[in-house]
C-alpha cells in the first residue's frame, strides 16, 4: 500500500486514527520478543521498506501437553467452530472467484503423488502403500468436493497454534501461514489429525473437541460420510510432504512426528477406518 505522506506524518496517523500505541523497531526487542509491558496495539518496523502491523498483542503461551485437558480441548473445539462461522460471514463478502484454490483441486492432487518420489531414499516408508491411501482416498472424494461448504479454513489447527492467556486461560488460535480456501471440513479433518498425532488420542478428550465444535456447527450427513477419509488424507499427505525434506534415515528415526505420523496412518487404515463418523454417529 503506498501512502502520500512522510514516515512521521504516516506514524502519527496509526497512532491518533488507529489508536497503535507504539512504534518500535525490530532491533529494539530484546532476544527478538515484545516485552510484557507493551500495550495491545503497535507496528513493528523490520527495515525502512516492511513493517509488522500487530492488532492485538496478547500476554500468553502456546500450552504444555499437561495443559492440554477436557476444558482446553473444549476451548479448541468451540474456537474452529467460530472460525468456521467466521469464514461463512467472510466468504459472503468476499465473491469465491476472486480467491485462489490449494487444496483438493486437480493439480493439488498431482502435486502429491509427485512428493512420493521424493521419499525415494527412505527405505523405513512404504511408498506403494502410501500410493495406495491417496489413490483410494481420490476414489472416495471423485465427485464430492464440490457438494461440500468451501470457505477460508486455517489448514494448520492444532494445540501449538493456539495461545493460552496468563492471566484469564483465554484460547485464540494464531499462526495463519497455511490458511487457504477449501472444503471446510478439511479444517476439522486436519485438526483431528493432529491431535491424534500430538498424543490426544483418547475417546473422551477427541469427544469433547467434536461436540463443542458441533454445538456451533452441525456437519451434514456428506461431511460425517467423508470425515474419516479426510482425515486419513490430510495426515498422509502432511507425513509424506514431511519425510520428503528428511535427509537421513536416522533423521526420520530421530522424529517423534513422524514416527507418531507413521502409528496413526496404518492405525486409521486397518483398525479405526471410521473412528470419527463412529464418534459422531453415537451422540
Amino acid at each position: 500500500m503506498d501512502f502520500a505522506v512522510s514516515k512521521f506524518e504516516f506514524y502519527d496517523i496509526l497512532q491518533t486514527e488507529y489508536g497503535f500505541d507504539d512504534i518500535i523497531s525490530v532491533n529494539t526487542l530484546p532476544g527478538g520478543y515484545i516485552e510484557e509491558e507493551t500495550c495491545s496495539k503497535l507496528v513493528v518496523q523490520i527495515d525502512n521498506d516492511h513493517y509488522l502491523f500487530i492488532q492485538t498483542f496478547l500476554d500468553g503461551h502456546v500450552p504444555s501437553l499437561i495443559e492440554l485437558d477436557e476444558s482446553y480441548l473444549m476451548k479448541m473445539g468451540t474456537l474452529l467452530g467460530q472460525w468456521r462461522l467466521a469464514s461463512r460471514t467472510f466468504m459472503s463478502i468476499i465473491p469465491s472467484t476472486n480467491i485462489e484454490k490449494r487444496e483438493l483441486t486437480d493439480q493439488w492432487w498431482i502435486e502429491q503423488f509427485d512428493r512420493l518420489s521424493l521419499c525415494k531414499h527412505l527405505e523405513e516408508i512404504d511408498i506403494d502403500h502410501l500410493r495406495l491411501i491417496l489413490f483410494e482416498c481420490r476414489e472416495r472424494l471423485n465427485g464430492k468436493i464440490d457438494q461440500l461448504e468451501q470457505g477460508l479454513i486455517h489448514n494448520d489447527f492444532q494445540p501449538s497454534n493456539t495461545l493460552c492467556t496468563n492471566d484469564d486461560r483465554q484460547v485464540y488460535v494464531i499462526d495463519f501461514g497455511e490458511a487457504c480456501y477449501a472444503p471446510l471440513i478439511v479444517d476439522l479433518a486436519t485438526a483431528l489429525f493432529l491431535l491424534l498425532t500430538n498424543g490426544i488420542d483418547d475417546d473422551k478428550r477427541l469427544n469433547i473437541f467434536l461436540v463443542s465444535y458441533q454445538n456451533l456447527i452441525r456437519l451434514d450427513r456428506h461431511e460425517i460420510e467423508l470425515l474419516d477419509i479426510v482425515v486419513r488424507l490430510k495426515l498422509t499427505t502432511n507425513f509424506i510432504g514431511d519425510c520428503a525434506n528428511v535427509k537421513s534415515k536416522e533423521e526420520y528415526d530421530h522424529s517423534s512426528w513422524l514416527q507418531s505420523c507413521s502409528k496413526w496412518i496404518d492405525i486409521l487404515h486397518q483398525e479405526k477406518r471410521n473412528l470419527f463418523q463412529t464418534m459422531l454417529c453415537n451422540k
